[in-house]
This record gives C-alpha cells, sequence and structure tokens, in this order.
C-alpha cells in the first residue's frame, strides 16, 4: 500500500516545524517547497488558509511563521461595548487574553473576528495582549 500523498497545507506545515526552519516568504516557500512559478497560486491559497484558521502568521516582510515561535496567539476576538475584548483561545492550555481598548490598534473591531496577537512580556495577574494583524 502507498503511503499518503501530503497535501500542500501538510507540507507547509511539516516545513515550519522543522528544527532548521527561518521564517520565509510566499516566493521562498514555493522555492523550498519545489513549486513551480506557475503554480504559485497554490501555495498563496494554502498560506491564506492556514493564516485564516490561525495555524501560520505572517510576521514582518510577510514571512510565515508558526504562531507559538514567534509569541503570538491567534483565537476569535469578543469585543466589548467599552471597546476593551478579550481574545478566546482556540488552543488547549493556552489562555484567553484580555485586550484594552488602547491596545486595539485603533481598527474598527466586529464582534466575532480571528486576530493574531502579539503577547505582553510582562507578567501580570491576567494575560494580556496587543493586536498586530486582523486575519480576514
Amino acid at each position: 500500500m502507498a503511503p499518503k500523498k501530503q497535501t500542500l497545507s501538510e507540507r507547509i506545515l511539516a516545513l515550519m516545524r522543522s528544527p532548521r526552519y527561518q521564517p520565509l516568504d510566499k516566493v521562498e516557500l514555493s522555492k523550498k517547497l519545489g513549486i513551480p512559478a506557475e503554480d504559485r497560486a497554490q501555495i498563496r491559497e494554502a498560506l491564506a488558509d492556514l493564516e485564516e484558521r490561525g495555524e501560520i502568521a505572517r510576521i514582518r516582510k510577510d514571512r510565515y511563521v508558526l504562531p507559538e515561535t514567534a509569541e503570538l496567539v491567534t483565537g476569535v476576538l469578543q469585543v466589548h461595548a467599552t471597546g476593551n475584548a478579550h481574545l478566546l483561545s482556540e488552543r488547549a492550555g493556552q489562555p484567553d487574553l484580555y485586550i484594552s481598548a488602547s491596545n486595539t490598534g485603533n481598527r474598527p473591531l466586529s464582534l466575532a473576528r480571528r486576530a493574531n496577537l502579539i503577547v505582553s512580556a510582562e507578567p501580570q495577574l491576567h494575560p494580556s495582549g496587543q493586536v498586530t494583524r486582523m486575519c480576514r
């Protein structure tokens, strides 16, 4: 019986989980995975899907990483009438985060959006964060 062929998303995640992975942009990822230039639309779709699901994150210079390696947290943003918010974690063992209105980045926020957040480095009683990028 032949082994199951990995999907492009699985190949991307496997590459990012490798110990020597360095953040790469779309073009660099496609070259590393051996995807020809004419098939780059497939990698754009796979990256957008993985980012939307919170499995990967886009950092500066449009490079992609696993959220945990860049101290990023993903989840669903719950915005309160005061402008403050909570990021409801989707990962087991990861606490929900409080986001003050001043740390929402002056973005119009809907009541249930996925967000990538940089976690505040200051140890606090209640973990807090700052919105860095909103996913679709």
